[in-house]
């Protein structure tokens, strides 16, 4: 058995509701047939996932009628056949404690259908990361930097350019004074 672990960040949008339970959810990767085969297996996974991130998306909005404040990660793990049908899924880890929005979440990725991957068996873990303009910018931030979904290297380069430079920094220097040299 082997185990592939994936990583994005779902994107809000505007999608149809989940499909029906049983149906495959027609989850448009934005790439043809030819092109999709030419990636990677890994990369061929992601663009599945992520392309069916909106439907999850959709069943965090159902979350948030319930709970305006609601933010947290969720991670599944799904067992594909040789076909690359999604054999089983089921939440591996949840902090967001709403039944009805992981079992919504479980049956978006239960329909997924996948390209035949290279070995029978396969397993993959997935985790989603649910935050709204209600979410603080500090909890956001941490939630993707544990997911690795946070490019750290870009964020420091910034913050050590703003430091050189005062005028990037927002603030006026020393007490509304500054010197550049």
């Amino acid at each position: 058995m082997s185990l592939l672990l994936l990583l994005a960040c779902p994107k809000p949008a505007e999608v149809p509701p989940p499909a029906a339970s049983g149906s495959h959810v027609v989850a448009s990767t934005g790439l043809q047939s030819g092109e999709l085969m030419r990636l990677p297996e890994r990369e061929r996974f992601l663009a599945v996932l992520g392309a069916a991130s909106p439907q999850a998306q959709v069943c965090y909005e159902a979350a948030l009628q319930r709970d305006p404040l609601l933010y947290g990660d969720l991670s599944v793990w799904l067992v594909l056949t040789p076909e690359g049908g999604v054999d089983s899924a089921e939440v591996l880890m949840s902090t967001l404690g709403d039944a009805a929005f992981e079992g919504c979440v479980l049956e978006v990725i239960a329909g997924l259908q996948f390209p035949s991957p290279s070995r029978s068996g396969l397993t993959l873990r997935y985790p989603f990361v649910f935050t709204s303009e209600l979410t603080p910018p500090e909890v956001t931030r941490a939630l993707l930097i544990e997911h690795g979904l946070l490019d750290l290297g870009a964020e420091a380069a910034a913050a050590e350019e703003a430091a050189r430079d005062p005028r990037k920094r927002g603030d006026q220097g020393n007490r509304g004074w500054t010197e550049s040299w």
